[in-house]
């Protein structure tokens, strides 16, 4: 990847376009044609032990032109496909620690927001606004959509947080709530006696992680108010062309 990076920055994603070109993957993030998907993330103890789905390591991850992740690319799918386009052009809409490929597909929209606790991170997003997804300076009722991708794993009181998306959440608005989930847990493994980051590593399989998800996560989404669809791409829907995990699930929740 070094080869790329004295190449002026409004040039990289042609040359790049260009370079990983091939004819059977393609990136649903940005729409590129590719060779191939390149591996990404580690297999820590935990994510090995617990079988964890949305962490490690996955052989074909990234796309080598956007860096999109496979998670990315999945609810680009949806957003893509499932999402009313009026939704997305015109909707309100809140981002929550946001991944750069779904933020260049939604900062169209000017009624789009993304947001993060820390702004330090986020140094070339626009539209970004300071969030507290647990405090959030929204009045309810507000967003059409909300995008919060791997961020409720990391929260200590994620059923404050839960709760704070129903209320920001318009009756029959979107928020897309992914997490990553154990298919042996069935129900969710957490301790907040564990603080030491190497200890968080070791028992949920990172460290600024404070849970691993259980089989019982929709029924804490349902908890906080929430109603939950589990959703997966129709049958015949190429999961490798695509370059995403066929083990991963939309957690689409509506109010």
């Amino acid at each position: 990847m070094g080869v790329f990076n004295k190449i002026p920055i409004n040039l990289k994603f042609p040359i790049k376009k260009l370079f990983y070109f091939g004819t059977y993957f393609h990136c649903l993030a940005c729409n590129c044609r590719i060779r191939r998907f390149e591996p990404a993330g580690v297999d820590h103890e935990a994510v090995i032990k617990y079988q964890i789905i949305g962490g490690g390591f996955y052989s074909e991850s990234l796309c080598p032109v956007c860096r999109s992740t496979y998670r990315d690319r999945l609810i680009m799918w949806y957003l893509k496909f499932k999402i009313d386009k009026k939704i997305l052009k015109n909707g309100k809409i809140i981002h929550i620690a946001p991944e750069y490929t779904l933020y260049r597909y939604l900062k169209r929209n000017k009624n789009y927001y993304c947001g993060d606790i820390d702004l330090r991170k986020y140094p070339k997003f626009k539209q970004f606004v300071k969030i507290d997804i647990v405090d959030a300076a929204f009045d309810k009722n507000t967003f059409d959509l909300i995008i919060c991708n791997h961020v409720l794993e990391h929260i200590p009181d994620d059923q404050k947080a839960m709760k704070e998306i129903y209320r920001i959440l318009k009756p029959g608005g979107i928020a897309i709530l992914q997490v990553p989930i154990s298919k042996k847990l069935l129900t969710t493994y957490e301790d907040d006696t564990i603080s030491e980051p190497d200890a968080r590593q070791r028992e949920f399989g990172q460290k600024d992680h404070v849970r691993i998800y259980g089989q019982d996560y929709p029924k804490r989404l349902l908890n906080a108010g929430l109603k939950v669809e589990i959703v997966v791409p129709a049958n015949g829907f190429n999961y490798r062309k695509h370059g995403i995990n066929k083990e991963e699930r939309l957690f689409v929740c509506t109010k």
